[in-house]
């Protein structure tokens, strides 16, 4: 009686679950096959699209530009416009490094003294005691710049000439070609100051005399015919002074 009663399905061979959905939905015949998924389609990530952004830039300013009055600093002596180097003062009013000789303004050159007071390099020719423009040398003996006429070897006075072939200021008297010397003119046309000795009509030369009365404002040291300047003392033999006297030897 027991084989009688079991199922004909051979139900009980299968899983308990499956046994339930068959006594709710019996069937008749072989079991239909599982049910397959749906294939799952896969798409790539695209990402969202947003509207372009508007930035609003602001326009940088233009540079500002330095004017000779806003910012740089001029010499304190009045109207002048020149660049300080010391002490507010241009080179020209006194800026600089000072000239040890007393009672002098100008600016020391290679050294404690400007140029009228033996300051700057000299002339290595033997003896001259001139100031040395380029190559060691001074104007007369070859340095500085030089006249750019063809076969002229003399010294460039202004616009790259010498004044035998146009440098340098001319008279402005009419019909004139020489170089002015003092007031815009040339010696002849009054440009020249006259020796300063009573009834002497000869041209001043330097301090103020004329050749022939120099030793009266010549150097103080014997035999020297430079022009005397601080006292008494030509530029070369003023420094030589003042170093001695540093040292406590008498001039």
């Amino acid at each position: 009686m027991l084989l009688n009663t079991m199922p004909q399905d051979h139900s009980f061979l299968l899983p308990s679950a499956k046994i339930a959905a068959l006594r709710l939905h019996p069937t008749h015949g072989p079991p239909s096959p599982p049910r397959l998924l749906p294939s799952l389609v896969f798409r790539s990530h695209v990402p969202p699209q947003f509207p372009p952004l508007h930035v609003t830039r602001t326009t940088k300013p233009p540079p500002h530009t330095h004017t000779s009055t806003d910012t740089r600093k001029l010499c304190t002596f009045p109207a002048c416009t020149r660049v300080p180097r010391s002490r507010g003062l241009c080179k020209r009013h006194g800026g600089g490094k000072p000239c040890a000789m007393d009672a002098c303004r100008k600016e020391a050159q290679n050294g404690a003294y400007c140029i009228g007071h033996g300051g700057g390099k000299r002339c290595k020719v033997d003896a001259c005691a001139n100031v040395a423009q380029s190559q060691g040398l001074c104007k007369a003996h070859g340095g500085g710049a030089r006249c750019k006429f063809d076969g002229c070897h003399k010294s460039s006075q202004g616009g790259g000439f010498c004044r035998a072939h146009g440098g340098g200021k001319r008279c402005l008297e009419p019909g004139c070609t020489k170089g002015a010397q003092r007031g815009d003119r040339c010696a002849k046309h009054g440009g020249c100051r006259g020796c300063v000795v009573e009834g002497c009509s000869r041209t001043d030369r330097g301090g103020g005399v004329c050749e022939i009365h120099r030793d009266i404002v010549a150097c103080r040291v014997e035999g020297c015919k430079r022009l005397g300047k601080a006292g008494g003392f030509c530029s070369t033999h003023a420094r030589h002074n003042v170093v001695d006297a540093s040292d406590g030897v008498s001039p």
